[in-house]
């Protein structure tokens, strides 16, 4: 595999002309990819076939293109059943991703991180293990290039979902509350969205989050970063919003007065109000 470049400047593929034999490989892995992104019944026979070995040596191939249409293979058979993922994650798929995070190629970074999304569940406690991984995603979210910075978040996300604290905190140490809260002022929406979800994770259910969060962040900073979401009516961010202020409140009666005692709480009863059925 080639070596890696800075992230702020990974290489978009090139018109060059394929092999017939690497052309074939690229759209036979692209059909397949498709073909089993919606479909359990087919991501089940490929790997009772023992195709998927297969498909994860192909993230190893020296042509970009193939290792990119090899990642979203994995993306959708590790969108299967417990069974169907377990056999990815028995042959080491974890890291082979990790690898590919680095690669020199914007589309197969954006396709990696993708797939590692999908897998980051079973993952967590592994990947919270090499902190390298979790660097990786923290420098990835901070790409000028959209689609890799929201697949990065997503990553994130995962990782602190229902965890351990010690998940929580290994996460948080490289991506830091500042960070964070940038990411819950993206450009794009999309990226708003992850972040505002990692938040959400990071205070479930956990009252010394919350404080952290609190202490971190500061409660009416974050108050004010909520009503913004909540003034837009984008419907996916104002979703998340609530569910993070829900986190807040469900703590002490120190850390629910700083929902209660802020022009949110107001602004969430005036939305219930304007909302329709679907969105209440």
């Amino acid at each position: 595999m080639e070596d890696v470049i800075d992230i702020e400047d990974p290489l978009v593929f090139s018109d060059h002309e394929l092999t017939l034999e690497y052309k074939m490989l690229h759209y036979g892995l692209s059909a397949l990819a498709a073909l089993t992104s919606t479909h359990e019944e087919f991501r089940r026979k490929v790997v009772e076939a023992g195709h998927h070995k297969a498909i994860i040596e192909f993230l190893r191939h020296p042509e970009p293109k193939i290792r990119s249409s090899a990642c979203q293979c994995v993306t959708s058979l590790a969108r299967a059943e417990k069974s169907v993922k377990s056999a990815l994650i028995n042959e080491g798929i974890g890291n082979t991703l990790y690898k590919l995070l680095f690669d020199k190629y914007l589309e197969v970074q954006v396709n990696a991180t993708s797939a590692l999304c999908n897998v980051t569940l079973e993952f967590q406690k592994q990947i919270c293990e090499n902190a390298d991984c979790i660097k990786r995603l923290v420098e990835l979210a901070q790409s000028k290039h959209t689609a890799l910075r929201f697949k990065a978040v997503f990553a994130l996300k995962n990782l602190v979902f229902q965890t351990t604290p010690d998940v929580k905190r290994s996460v948080m140490s490289k991506l830091t509350y500042p960070r964070l809260l940038e990411l819950i002022s993206d450009e794009e929406p999309t990226v708003q969205e992850q972040a505002i979800c990692t938040l959400r994770n990071i205070l479930h259910k956990r009252q010394e989050f919350i404080q952290e969060v609190l202490d971190k962040i500061g409660g009416e900073v974050l108050m004010k970063r909520m009503e913004e979401k909540l003034a837009g009516l984008n419907p996916s961010l104002v979703s998340q919003a609530i569910y993070v202020l829900c986190n807040i409140a469900s703590g002490t009666e120190k850390q629910k007065n700083v929902v209660m005692d802020s022009a949110v709480a107001r602004q969430v009863v005036s939305l219930l109000v304007r909302l329709d059925k679907t969105h209440r």
